[in-house]
């Protein structure tokens, strides 16, 4: 089970782990529900962990739960990043115990490591910000005995060999056809990197475009649209990024984790790829356990400069916290007020009409294979991909190119198909749609009424084979 599955994810970048839990559940049950119930409770297991165990204030724990990234980004679709949010915030929950449980707290960063990439970098951030903590204590100057020295190696050279591990294991093979979009794969623009950088005060502020009659996931409202605007949004993450350290201060650790996770953050993004909320929900990730980790344990005493402006933001810390919490509110009533009264994606309603159409039975061939999967597995069936002509039921993502097939590879696929099939379903979508695609004999049966959230707007094709003893016309 494992061996495809290591094979596939080497193409998405991402660890095993949760393709690990939805291979398992799938040989439970076969109903797309069945994930959507673990998903959920993967949600609020990591909302238990913030109402029983964080140092919050009861509105500051409702303001987290209540987030976009908490209460929609990373509860309602299905994704590994709610795995962040359980081990991210358990393992805060372990090492800030009245009695430490370190070992928990290791295992928990571990698994964090192995949820994403992304992942990786919180959990390594994550790692030495307890390792300071464990060392160097808050009230007193740093005095290393020689067994504190050997942990704090043996503690560096683990989170060393992880990192090691974990980068050469999520490096796409030579094959691969996507590669990232950052300065790895020769991206060098200036405004790649401005854009990058204002990455934090995305996370912070992940309010949606309305247009089209729809909340548009993914289409962040305050996106730069010259110069002046990029360069003001980097005026402000700066400030975001001084603020948070403001309100970190008060312990060394917290400070710590908060810097180089954000820093890394950056740097991750910088290199890979720019990404969207649900990637820079990591850094809102970040905020909180640096938040939660200044709040438990004494105070550290800084030099006299640091200290006393330790002291003057103590009571601002708490109302900065607070107001840094609002946006997120804002956003997570923008999607779920969107979600419930329209639809996130037609997907489930293409299924339903194949299904009810009788279509459900006849090859799916996939022109935009991200989409036609979907449809695919909500009718527990396979897709048939005409770029490198295999029929899947997971996606390897990133193998190919995701482009609209040529005309040549759609009609090639189909005469295949249809020496056993007199008909077969085509799925499209506006965005991959190319007329000199589609052959002239496909019957258009379906396209989306509306714009859905996700901004895919189907299309399903009907091809007939030509008339014969075996295939008459009409069939459907």
């Amino acid at each position: 089970m494992a061996s495809p599955l290591s094979f596939a994810t080497r193409y998405e970048g991402h660890p095993l782990l949760f393709h690990l839990l939805l291979q398992t559940l799938g040989h439970l049950s076969r109903s797309w529900w069945s994930v959507v119930a673990l998903h959920v409770a993967i949600a609020c297991a990591a909302a238990w962990v913030i109402l029983r165990y964080s140092p919050f204030t009861k509105l500051e724990r409702v303001m987290v739960i209540a987030g976009y990234f908490f209460m929609y980004e990373y509860a309602v679709i299905v994704r590994p990043y709610s795995l962040a949010l359980l081990f991210a915030f358990g393992a805060c929950a372990a090492w800030t115990a009245r009695r430490r449980r370190p070992m928990l707290a290791i295992v928990l960063l571990v698994l964090l490591a192995n949820t994403t990439a992304i992942g990786l970098v919180v959990a390594l951030a994550a790692g030495g910000a307890f390792v300071l903590d464990l060392v160097w204590r808050d009230d007193a100057p740093l005095r290393l005995s020689g067994r504190q020295v050997a942990i704090a190696a043996a503690a560096i050279a683990c989170i060393a060999l992880l990192g090691i591990v974990r980068v050469m294991q999520l490096m796409p093979p030579a094959d691969a056809a996507y590669r990232g979009e950052g300065v790895l794969a020769g991206n060098r623009s200036l405004w790649y990197v401005g854009s990058v950088l204002t990455t934090p005060l995305r996370a912070l502020t992940p309010i949606a475009r309305i247009g089209d009659g729809t909340v548009q996931w993914n289409n962040w409202l305050f996106k730069p649209t010259g110069p002046s605007a990029l360069a003001a949004q980097l005026a402000l993450s700066l400030l975001i990024l001084g603020l948070g350290c403001l309100v970190t201060l008060r312990r060394r650790a917290a400070l710590a984790l908060y810097l180089a996770g954000t820093l890394g953050l950056i740097a991750f993004f910088t290199l890979a790829l720019l990404g969207y909320a649900r990637h820079h929900g990591h850094f809102v990730i970040v905020w909180i356990m640096a938040v939660w980790l200044s709040r438990a344990g004494p105070a550290t005493r800084w030099p006299a400069a640091l200290q006393r402006l330790a002291d003057r933001t103590r009571k601002l810390a708490p109302r900065l916290f607070v107001v840094s919490l609002v946006p997120m509110l804002i956003a997570s009533a923008e999607f779920i007020g969107g979600d419930a009264l329209l639809q996130f994606s037609d997907a489930r309603r293409v299924a339903g009409m194949l299904h009810a159409r009788g279509l459900d039975t006849l090859p799916l061939l996939g022109v935009s294979r991200s989409d036609a999967q979907s449809v695919a597995a909500l009718l527990d069936r396979p897709m048939i991909d005409p770029i490198d002509r295999r029929s899947e039921t997971f996606l390897v993502w990133g193998s190919v190119a995701d482009r609209s097939p040529s005309r040549a590879q759609v009609d090639a696929i189909s005469d295949s198909l249809f020496r056993t099939h007199c008909e077969i379903a085509v799925i499209s979508t506006r965005q991959m749609d190319v007329p000199d695609t589609l052959s002239p004999d496909l019957r258009m049966i379906y396209e989306s009424p509306v714009r859905p959230m996700s901004a895919n707007w189907f299309r399903v094709w009907l091809r007939t084979a030509p008339p014969s003893a075996r295939c008459r016309r009409p069939l459907h």
